[in-house]
């Protein structure tokens, strides 16, 4: 699943900066991921849909943040095996 978020014109130079999480429906914490692309305004990072402990997760709707300084993005998606 990939996870994408637009900064209108606010991209960091690097994505060193940036922190996704990714939350199950009831709002805990499933994983943290560091890394991703940046592409011109365009952030990505892969969530290989596993959690903090490399387990899968199991298939459902999930909540995203993406935060760096200056800007917040979030999204959900569906996860499904």
């Amino acid at each position: 699943t990939t996870i994408r978020a637009v900064f209108d014109g606010r991209a960091p130079a690097s994505a060193a900066g940036i922190d996704v999480s990714v939350y199950r429906a009831d709002g805990s914490l499933v994983r943290r991921i560091s890394g991703g692309t940046i592409s011109g305004d365009e952030f990505s990072v892969r969530w290989d849909g596993r959690d903090d402990r490399g387990n899968p997760a199991p298939s459902g709707v999930y909540f995203y943040a993406v935060r760096s300084a200056g800007f917040r993005a979030a999204g959900k998606m569906l996860l499904a095996r």
